[in-house]
C-alpha cells in the first residue's frame, strides 16, 4: 500500500478530540513544511492534500461532529486517487460518514472468545508464567474485557495498556500504595479515593486528564503526586480546590508540576511536610506566599516554578534546607536575577528560557554552594558577556551547562580566569564553534 501513495496520516481522534492538533498531526505526517502550518494550516492542508495522492486514517471517531469539523480540511471527494479510512465504534457515525455502501461491520467476539483472547494475549506477553491476570486484579479484567464490545482489535489494544479510560473498579483494591498510569485518559474516577493505603500516584506519563477528582487530596496516606507540566486539561472540572475542604494536605512530601488553576495560594500554606513542588501557572498571589516570612514548608528540598508573565520580587533566603532550584519562564521575557534571593545552601541550579539583558554572573557567582548550574535555552542581549572571573566566582561549581534556544542564536563570550570556578569538572556546550578559553575547552562536552 505505501507504492500506491505519495504520503498517509494515521490520527486518533477519541470522544473528545482537540480538532487543531489533529489537523497538525495530520500536516506533519503529510510533509507540510513548518512554516506553512503556522502561517495557515487549514488552506495550506487543504491545497497540499488536493495535489498528493494521500491515505489518511482517523481511527476511532466517536461523533458525527468530530467529522463534520474535519472534513472541511480533508477532501472527501479528490480526484488524484486519495482514500480516507475511519474507523468507529458506532455503525451509526460510519453510515453517516461513508453511507451504506462502503460501510464494513466487523463480526463482534461473544464475551467467552473475548475473554479468553484477552487471557492468551496476557499470558503471551508475560515474562513468566504467572497467572494472568492475578485473582485480585480477574474482576477489572473482565469489566474491561467487557467494554471492549467484542472488538478484537480493541481487547488487542487494551492488553498493550493503551486505555482511554481507567475503571470505576480501580477503587476496590484496597490494598494498592503505589499507583502509575501512562497512556491518553479522559478521567481518573473519583473511586480511586477508596484507595486507602495509596501513597504515590504517578501519573506524568499520563495525557489529557479532563477530570482529575478532587477527592485526591483527601487521601490520608497520599504523599507523592507526580503531574505532568500540561497533562491536565484546561477544563479540568477540579479548579476550586478549597483547603478549607482538604484534610490531608499536611501529609503531601511531593507534588510535581501542578497547575496554579487547581493548587491555590492560600493552599500552599497547608503543605507543612512538603519536600518538592513543581508548580506552574503561577501567579502574584503564589509568589506571594512562597516569599512570605514563613516558608510554605521547613523541609522543602526541590523548587521547580514556571512563569507565565513577569514577577517583581521572589524571595528564598528564607528556605534553608532548599538545595536545588529550576526557574522556567513561557515567553522569553527579559529576565533580572537581582529580583531573587536565592536560598543559603543552593546546590542545582536551573534557569530556562530567560531573556537576560545584563549579566546573570554578576549575581550567580556568589551563591557560595552552587555545583551545577544550567543555563538552557536562554536568549542574551547583544552587548552582554558573562563573566565568570574572581576569587570568589562560584568557589564550588563542578557543573557549567549552556545551551541556546534556537541553533541560530549565538551564546555570549565567555570571560573565564584561572582563580574562578576552581572546581569545575565538566563544561556542557551545544554551539561547537564558541570560542573559549583552552581551561573550559579542554572540558567542553555536548548535551
Amino acid at each position: 500500500m505505501q507504492n500506491d501513495f505519495t504520503s498517509s496520516a494515521l490520527v486518533y481522534v477519541s470522544n473528545e478530540p482537540r480538532v487543531q492538533e489533529l489537523l497538525i498531526e495530520i500536516a506533519k505526517q503529510v510533509g507540510l513544511e513548518e512554516e506553512k502550518i503556522k502561517e495557515n494550516l487549514k488552506v495550506n492542508l487543504l491545497s497540499l492534500l488536493n495535489e498528493k495522492r494521500c491515505l489518511i486514517f482517523l481511527d476511532d471517531i466517536w461523533k458525527v461532529e468530530s467529522w463534520d469539523e474535519l472534513k472541511n480540511v480533508i477532501p472527501i471527494n479528490s480526484r488524484n486517487g486519495s482514500r480516507i479510512i475511519i474507523t468507529s465504534r458506532y455503525t451509526d457515525v460510519g453510515r453517516y460518514i461513508c453511507g451504506e455502501s462502503s460501510l464494513i461491520e466487523l463480526k463482534l467476539l461473544d464475551q467467552e472468545k473475548s475473554w479468553e483472547l484477552f487471557s492468551e494475549l496476557m499470558k503471551s506477553s508475560s515474562e513468566n508464567n504467572e497467572r494472568f491476570p492475578p485473582i485480585e486484579l480477574e474482576d477489572i479484567a473482565k469489566k474491561i474485557v467487557e467494554r471492549c464490545g467484542g472488538l478484537p482489535l480493541a481487547i488487542v489494544v487494551a492488553v498493550g495498556e493503551r486505555w482511554t479510560w481507567i475503571p470505576n473498579e480501580i477503587g476496590d483494591l484496597s490494598s494498592l500504595t503505589f499507583l502509575k498510569l501512562s497512556g491518553r485518559f479522559e478521567r481518573i474516577p473519583s473511586t480511586i479515593r477508596n484507595l486507602k493505603k495509596l501513597v504515590t500516584l504517578d501519573i506524568r506519563k499520563a495525557r489529557f486528564i479532563c477530570d482529575l477528582p478532587r477527592t485526591i487530596f483527601r487521601m490520608k496516606h497520599l504523599k507523592h503526586l507526580l503531574l505532568c507540566h500540561g497533562n491536565i486539561s484546561e477544563s479540568n472540572k477540579c479548579t476550586n480546590l478549597n483547603v478549607r475542604n482538604e484534610v490531608y494536605f499536611s501529609n503531601i512530601e511531593i507534588l510535581h508540576w501542578v497547575p496554579g488553576t487547581i493548587l491555590k495560594a492560600r493552599s500552599l500554606q497547608k503543605l507543612s511536610n512538603l519536600r518538592k513542588l513543581g508548580l506552574y501557572e503561577i501567579n502574584d498571589q503564589h509568589i506571594n506566599v512562597i516569599s512570605g516570612k514563613t516558608p510554605i514548608s521547613e523541609k522543602l528540598q526541590d523548587l521547580q516554578l514556571w512563569f507565565e508573565q513577569k514577577f517583581n520580587w521572589l524571595n528564598l533566603s528564607h528556605y534553608d534546607h532548599l538545595t536545588e532550584l529550576m526557574l522556567i519562564a513561557r515567553s522569553n521575557f527579559p529576565f533580572k536575577l537581582d529580583t531573587i534571593e536565592f536560598p543559603p545552601n543552593l546546590t542545582y541550579l536551573i534557569l530556562q528560557n530567560m531573556k537576560y539583558t545584563e549579566d546573570p554572573m554578576m549575581v550567580l557567582k556568589e551563591l557560595p554552594k552552587l555545583e551545577i548550574l544550567r543555563l538552557s535555552h536562554c536568549t542574551y542581549s547583544q552587548s552582554i558577556t558573562l563573566d565568570f572571573t574572581g576569587a570568589n566566582s562560584f568557589p564550588e561549581l563542578q557543573v557549567l551547562a549552556v545551551q541556546r534556544r534556537f541553533k541560530e542564536y549565538v551564546i555570549p563570550e565567555l570571560i573565564v580566569d584561572q582563580i574562578g570556578m576552581p572546581k569545575l569538572f565538566k563544561f556542557v556546550c551545544d554551539q561547537k564553534d564558541l570560542n573559549v578559553a583552552e581551561r573550559l575547552r579542554e572540558i567542553m562536552v555536548e548535551p
